[in-house]
């Protein structure tokens, strides 16, 4: 039951009046796809019409293939390449999905998690199955890595303060649809990534530097507020089911399911080296808000004495 959820499959002890060498553990559902099948074997080949007779759901389920030979046959590999999903409008309250979805994660597992942009696909940072995982993506250009984090603060632990401009854009951008790189190369030799993983060390680096994120979904930062380190992210825009075919990434562990996003486009990126910036990519934030957040902000206050 901790594996598979409740409602993908529903187990039963069925005795059964079928022959005597045949032994079953379980039943068809009477509805297709309403459950799977668990067998621990049989001991001779099951023509078409015995399969008939004793299993009459057994042929509705296009979806499995089931084979019966002498062998005993075991299906914890096929539970655990199943994806599962919560759709968090039909939960009362999220924080028993807050709670699978860290369990899930301190466990070395991918999840998929709303975004105001799309999706964010996640694993702990500090988890190498997660990162070896997450890793053998070949996402299209469309998405992008970056080191999700829990607050604008966070950064400070990553990226030296030397940068005014960096933690500007940091404090004003975030949290929200706004990717920073930084270019500094402080983050390539932080004493606190090189603790990670080797993948999680080289995540979101290019060239350019290394890319960081800081989400404004609450769900999602109710999620890295309970976790020990940061989340190695893809981020992608649109649905979820409409891209995960066509990306080239991992099948997820567990997909949440949350409200529709609130931007239609992409993050915007921008590439921060001391107290220059440059835009990678314009998204929903566009370039002239951009220069705005990056500018100085001065204050007047007239005192009334001499105006």
């Amino acid at each position: 039951e901790s594996i598979i959820p409740q409602r993908v499959v529903t187990p039963f002890i069925t005795p059964g009046h079928l022959q005597d060498n045949i032994q079953i553990l379980s039943q068809i559902p009477e509805e297709p796809g309403d459950g799977l099948v668990l067998w621990i074997g049989v001991d001779f080949h099951v023509s078409r019409s015995q399969r008939r007779t004793f299993f009459p759901n057994l042929i509705e389920h296009s979806k499995f293939q089931f084979t019966f030979s002498n062998q005993i046959h075991n299906l914890s590999d096929s539970v655990s390449d199943m994806t599962r999903e919560i759709f968090l409008d039909q939960e009362a309250s999220p924080t028993r999905a807050v709670q699978a979805v860290v369990a899930a994660l301190n466990a070395g597992q991918v999840v998929c998690l709303p975004d105001e942009c799309g999706w964010n696909l996640a694993a702990l940072a500090t988890h190498a199955d997660g990162v070896r995982a997450l890793s053998q993506s070949r996402e299209s250009r469309s998405c992008f890595r970056a080191t999700s984090l829990v607050h604008p603060s966070a950064i400070n632990d990553f990226v030296d303060g030397s940068s005014r401009l960096f933690q500007k854009l940091s404090s004003r951008c975030w949290p929200g649809p706004v990717i920073l790189r930084d270019a500094s190369g402080s983050s390539v030799s932080n004493d606190l990534i090189q603790r990670w993983p080797q993948g999680a060390q080289t995540w979101g680096v290019t060239e350019q530097g290394r890319a960081f994120y800081c989400p404004a979904d609450p769900f999602v930062q109710d999620v890295l507020s309970n976790v020990d380190a940061p989340v190695l992210s893809i981020l992608g825009p649109g649905q979820w089911g409409n891209m995960s075919e066509t990306v080239g990434i991992p099948r997820p562990d567990l997909v949440i399911h949350g409200n529709p996003s609130r931007y239609s486009g992409s993050q915007t990126v921008v590439r921060v080296r001391g107290e220059k910036f440059e835009i990678e990519h314009v998204g929903v934030v566009s370039d002239r808000v951009i220069h705005r957040l990056a500018g100085e902000v001065y204050l007047f206050i007239c005192t009334g004495n001499t105006c």
